[in-house]
C-alpha cells in the first residue's frame, strides 16, 4: 500500500497528469489506477500521519485548475480551438470531481473524534463559493432571459397595435 500511495501522491503533483492518476470505474467507485485499489479502501488504509499531505498536494492541484483552466475564458486573441477549450474545460472538471468525491470519501470513513486536515476545509470552501458562484451567475442569466424577453413581447404587441 505505501508503494501505492507513494505513486498516487508523485501523479497528483504531476499537472500533465490530468485525471489519470485516477480512474473512475464503475457504478460511481473510484479507483486508483485501473482495478487496483477502491479509493474508500485506500482512505481507510492511509496513516493518519499522511493525510494533511494528501489533502494539500490535491489542494495544490484545485487552486491552479480554477485560477488557470476554468476561471479565465480563452481570448479572440489565443491560438486555441473551441474543441480544445472545451477538452480542457472538461478534463479540469473532472478533477474537481475526483478531488471532491476524495473529500466526501474521507468525511465518510472518519471517525467522528477525528480532526480533518485544513486543506480539507480549503477545498471544500471553495468548492461552495464556486457552486455559489455558478448558481447565481445562473440566476442573472435567468432574470435577464426573462427581461429580454418581456422586451421583445411588449415590441411585437405594440408593432401589431
Amino acid at each position: 500500500m505505501d508503494k501505492k500511495r507513494e505513486k498516487l501522491f508523485k501523479a497528483i503533483k504531476q499537472p500533465q497528469s490530468d485525471t489519470e492518476w485516477l480512474v473512475m470505474l464503475g457504478k460511481g467507485s473510484p479507483r486508483i489506477e485501473e482495478k487496483e485499489i477502491n479509493v474508500e479502501e485506500f482512505l481507510a488504509w492511509l496513516p493518519t500521519k499522511h493525510h494533511a499531505e494528501l489533502f494539500e498536494l490535491l489542494y495544490l492541484r484545485m487552486v491552479p485548475i480554477i485560477e488557470q483552466e476554468l476561471m479565465i475564458p480563452s481570448e479572440d486573441t489565443e491560438d486555441i480551438d473551441t474543441d480544445t477549450a472545451r477538452t480542457i474545460a472538461i478534463n479540469a472538471l473532472k478533477s474537481m470531481d475526483i478531488i471532491l468525491v476524495i473529500c466526501n470519501y474521507f468525511l465518510k470513513n472518519t471517525k467522528s473524534s477525528f480532526v480533518p486536515p485544513e486543506h480539507m476545509f480549503s477545498i471544500i470552501t471553495i468548492s461552495h463559493d464556486l457552486i455559489l458562484s455558478f448558481m447565481n451567475l445562473g440566476e442573472k442569466v435567468l432574470e435577464l432571459t426573462n427581461i429580454f424577453r418581456k422586451d421583445v413581447l411588449a415590441r411585437l404587441y405594440n408593432k401589431s397595435l
